[in-house]
């Protein structure tokens, strides 16, 4: 068998079938990650984006400066409900 060469003939329909399951399953997990976030205390950038009425920008530039530090899951960027609790109890 060493050195024997193999070849396979894989139709363009089962090559896209298998691409978009392997798709599929990641985004499932990715999803999964997310809830798991949501559940343990996290928001994503949109959810603070929402609650604060602020652009991208202006959440990086938190970032940068350490007002609001962002965590990394399954990579999103999630930031923790208390430290928004925290930025939304100062500014009352």
């Amino acid at each position: 068998m060493i050195g024997q060469k193999i070849s396979y003939n894989i139709r363009h329909d089962d090559l896209m079938d298998f691409a978009d399951r392997i798709i599929n399953k990641v985004k499932e997990e990715e999803r999964k990650h997310l809830q798991e976030a949501s559940d343990h205390g996290l928001l994503t950038r949109a959810e603070v984006k929402e609650l604060f009425h602020v652009c991208d920008s202006t959440i990086t530039k938190w970032a940068a400066k350490k007002y609001l530090v962002p965590v990394r899951v399954g990579g999103k960027t999630m930031f923790r409900k208390e430290d928004v609790q925290r930025i939304i109890d100062k500014r009352r």
